[in-house]
Protein backbone atom coordinates (compact mmCIF):
# COMPACT_ATOMS: atom_id res chain seq x y z
CA UNK A 1 0.00 0.00 0.00
CA UNK A 2 2.58 2.33 0.28
CA UNK A 3 3.13 2.22 -3.12
CA UNK A 4 -0.03 2.58 -3.97
CA UNK A 5 -0.13 5.91 -1.39
CA UNK A 6 3.02 7.01 -3.09
CA UNK A 7 1.89 6.74 -6.40
CA UNK A 8 -1.66 8.62 -5.44
CA UNK A 9 1.34 11.18 -3.82
CA UNK A 10 2.95 11.18 -6.96
CA UNK A 11 0.00 12.03 -8.49
CA UNK A 12 -1.18 14.49 -6.53
CA UNK A 13 2.14 16.60 -6.60
CA UNK A 14 1.95 16.09 -10.53
CA UNK A 15 -1.71 17.91 -10.43
CA UNK A 16 -0.72 20.78 -8.39
CA UNK A 17 2.17 21.29 -10.59
CA UNK A 18 -0.10 20.77 -13.58
CA UNK A 19 -2.86 23.20 -11.56
CA UNK A 20 0.57 25.90 -11.26
CA UNK A 21 1.75 25.60 -14.04
CA UNK A 22 -1.69 25.99 -15.97
CA UNK A 23 -1.99 28.85 -13.55
CA UNK A 24 1.61 30.40 -14.42
CA UNK A 25 0.37 30.10 -18.07
CA UNK A 26 -3.11 31.62 -17.81
CA UNK A 27 -1.57 34.70 -16.25
CA UNK A 28 1.39 35.20 -18.48
CA UNK A 29 -1.49 34.40 -20.83
CA UNK A 30 -3.56 36.98 -19.31
CA UNK A 31 -0.54 39.56 -19.35
CA UNK A 32 0.34 39.04 -22.71
CA UNK A 33 -3.31 39.53 -23.60
CA UNK A 34 -3.10 42.83 -21.71
CA UNK A 35 -0.04 44.20 -23.02
CA UNK A 36 -1.60 43.29 -26.66
CA UNK A 37 -4.32 45.06 -26.03
CA UNK A 38 -2.34 47.59 -24.39
CA UNK A 39 -0.18 48.16 -27.96
CA UNK A 40 -3.00 47.63 -30.31
CA UNK A 41 -4.46 50.94 -28.73
CA UNK A 42 -1.55 52.65 -28.61
CA UNK A 43 -0.65 51.24 -32.39
CA UNK A 44 -4.38 53.14 -33.42
CA UNK A 45 -3.26 55.88 -32.13
CA UNK A 46 -0.14 56.31 -33.52
CA UNK A 47 -2.00 55.33 -36.83
CA UNK A 48 -4.86 58.24 -36.18
CA UNK A 49 -2.66 60.83 -35.24
CA UNK A 50 -0.19 60.23 -38.60
CA UNK A 51 -3.07 59.85 -40.60
CA UNK A 52 -4.04 63.21 -39.11
CA UNK A 53 -0.62 64.41 -39.41
CA UNK A 54 -0.72 63.46 -43.04
CA UNK A 55 -3.92 64.66 -43.77
CA UNK A 56 -2.74 68.60 -42.35
CA UNK A 57 0.63 68.33 -44.21
CA UNK A 58 -1.20 67.73 -47.60
CA UNK A 59 -3.84 70.10 -47.29
CA UNK A 60 -1.17 72.93 -46.25
CA UNK A 61 0.89 72.23 -49.44
CA UNK A 62 -2.01 72.21 -51.59
CA UNK A 63 -3.36 75.41 -50.07
CA UNK A 64 0.09 76.56 -50.65
CA UNK A 65 0.70 75.33 -54.36
CA UNK A 66 -2.77 77.32 -54.82
CA UNK A 67 -1.38 80.45 -53.61
CA UNK A 68 1.67 80.28 -55.68
CA UNK A 69 -0.55 79.07 -59.06
CA UNK A 70 -2.95 82.50 -57.80
CA UNK A 71 0.35 84.65 -57.98
CA UNK A 72 1.79 83.33 -61.04
CA UNK A 73 -1.80 84.17 -62.98
CA UNK A 74 -1.12 87.56 -61.27
CA UNK A 75 2.14 87.79 -62.59
CA UNK A 76 1.39 86.55 -66.00
CA UNK A 77 -1.15 89.01 -66.12
CA UNK A 78 0.75 91.91 -65.16
CA UNK A 79 3.20 91.10 -67.26
CA UNK A 80 1.02 90.32 -70.23
CA UNK A 81 -0.54 94.17 -69.63
CA UNK A 82 3.14 95.29 -69.39
CA UNK A 83 3.90 93.98 -72.95
CA UNK A 84 0.37 95.00 -74.11
CA UNK A 85 1.86 98.88 -73.09
CA UNK A 86 4.89 98.46 -74.44
CA UNK A 87 3.87 97.54 -77.23
CA UNK A 88 1.52 100.32 -78.01
CA UNK A 89 4.74 102.17 -76.91
CA UNK A 90 6.83 101.21 -79.38
CA UNK A 91 3.92 101.89 -82.23
CA UNK A 92 3.97 105.23 -81.07
CA UNK A 93 7.45 105.81 -81.44
CA UNK A 94 7.37 104.56 -84.72
CA UNK A 95 4.96 106.36 -85.72
CA UNK A 96 6.48 109.56 -84.59
CA UNK A 97 9.42 108.10 -86.22
CA UNK A 98 7.78 107.85 -89.37
CA UNK A 99 6.45 111.83 -89.09
CA UNK A 100 10.01 112.90 -88.69
CA UNK A 101 11.52 111.51 -91.46
CA UNK A 102 8.73 112.90 -93.76
CA UNK A 103 9.53 116.32 -91.99
CA UNK A 104 13.06 116.25 -92.42
CA UNK A 105 12.38 114.64 -96.07
CA UNK A 106 10.90 118.12 -96.35
CA UNK A 107 13.40 120.12 -94.75
CA UNK A 108 15.57 118.97 -97.14
CA UNK A 109 13.74 119.52 -100.38
CA UNK A 110 13.01 123.25 -98.85
CA UNK A 111 16.95 123.16 -98.71
CA UNK A 112 17.78 121.85 -101.64
CA UNK A 113 14.88 123.96 -103.30
CA UNK A 114 16.56 127.47 -101.72
CA UNK A 115 20.42 125.83 -102.90
CA UNK A 116 18.95 125.77 -106.29
CA UNK A 117 16.98 128.74 -106.19
CA UNK A 118 20.14 131.28 -104.96
CA UNK A 119 22.28 129.71 -107.46
CA UNK A 120 20.11 130.36 -110.14
CA UNK A 121 19.98 133.93 -108.91
CA UNK A 122 23.98 133.74 -108.72
CA UNK A 123 23.33 135.25 -105.17
CA UNK A 124 25.46 133.98 -102.21
CA UNK A 125 24.35 132.62 -99.37
CA UNK A 126 26.04 135.01 -97.23
CA UNK A 127 25.09 138.14 -98.50
CA UNK A 128 21.33 137.27 -98.99
CA UNK A 129 19.26 138.01 -95.74
CA UNK A 130 16.67 136.45 -97.21
CA UNK A 131 18.43 133.34 -97.63
CA UNK A 132 19.85 133.19 -94.20
CA UNK A 133 16.29 134.01 -92.61
CA UNK A 134 14.46 131.26 -94.82
CA UNK A 135 17.52 128.40 -93.35
CA UNK A 136 16.90 130.20 -89.62
CA UNK A 137 13.37 129.56 -90.08
CA UNK A 138 13.71 126.01 -91.00
CA UNK A 139 15.77 125.40 -88.10
CA UNK A 140 13.25 126.62 -85.82
CA UNK A 141 10.44 124.51 -87.60
CA UNK A 142 12.88 121.69 -87.22
CA UNK A 143 13.60 122.44 -83.26
CA UNK A 144 9.71 122.65 -82.67
CA UNK A 145 9.15 119.48 -84.20
CA UNK A 146 12.23 117.89 -82.34
CA UNK A 147 9.95 119.70 -79.09
CA UNK A 148 6.93 118.17 -80.24
CA UNK A 149 8.14 114.68 -80.72
CA UNK A 150 10.64 115.20 -77.12
CA UNK A 151 7.35 116.16 -75.75
CA UNK A 152 5.36 112.96 -77.53
CA UNK A 153 7.98 110.33 -75.86
CA UNK A 154 7.53 111.56 -72.76
CA UNK A 155 3.89 112.02 -72.61
CA UNK A 156 4.20 107.98 -73.86
CA UNK A 157 6.69 106.79 -71.53
CA UNK A 158 4.77 108.49 -68.68
CA UNK A 159 1.89 106.73 -69.68
CA UNK A 160 3.43 102.98 -69.82
CA UNK A 161 5.06 103.34 -66.24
Amino acid sequence: MRSVARINKVRSYRKQTRRCFRGAMMDEAKEASLWAQQLNIHCGQLCSQSKEGTEKMRTDIKQAIETKMTDGEFWIRELEQRLTGVKKVIEELEAVERRYCRAMNICERIIAVNIECSHNRKIAFVEEDSVSELLDEEALVLRRFLDDITKSMSTITERTQ
